[in-house]
C-alpha cells in the first residue's frame, strides 16, 4: 500500500510526454525513467531512489521524462528498447549513466548522483 502511495505521489510530480505534446523532448541534460505502471512493486527501489535524488538534485528532475510501455513508441530516442525499469542520465545526447532491471536503492542513487554532480 505504501509503495502505491509513493508511486502516485512521485508520478504526480512528473509528466508523461507524447510527441503530440512536445516535439523537442530531449534536453541537453535529461533524466529518463522507463517504468511499467503494472510492475510498481518490482520498481519500488527506483521510486525510493528517485524521490531521494529529486530532493538532492531538484533542477535535474524538473523535466524528468517518464516513459511507459504505452508511450515508448512516441518518444524520439533511438531504436534501442530498454527494459523496465531503467533509469538513464543523458548529457549532450550521450548516455552518461544507465541503471537497468531490479536493484536496490543505493545501487541506483550512487551512480546517478555521480552523473548529476557536474550539472
Amino acid at each position: 500500500m505504501i509503495t502505491l502511495l509513493i508511486h502516485a505521489v512521485f508520478l504526480a510530480s512528473c509528466q508523461e510526454h507524447s510527441m503530440s505534446n512536445n516535439e523537442n523532448l530531449i534536453n541537453q541534460k535529461q533524466v529518463i525513467f522507463f517504468t511499467d505502471e503494472n510492475q510498481v512493486a518490482k520498481e519500488a527501489s527506483y521510486y525510493d531512489a528517485l524521490i531521494e535524488l529529486k530532493r538532492e538534485f531538484p533542477v535535474a528532475f524538473q523535466d524528468l521524462l517518464v516513459i511507459t510501455p504505452q508511450t515508448e513508441d512516441t518518444i524520439p530516442l533511438s531504436d534501442v528498447k530498454y527494459a523496465y525499469p531503467t533509469l538513464i542520465v543523458m548529457e549532450d545526447n550521450e548516455v552518461v549513466c544507465i541503471i537497468e532491471g531490479q536493484t536496490n536503492k543505493e545501487e541506483i542513487i550512487h551512480p546517478v548522483s555521480k552523473a548529476l554532480e557536474n550539472w
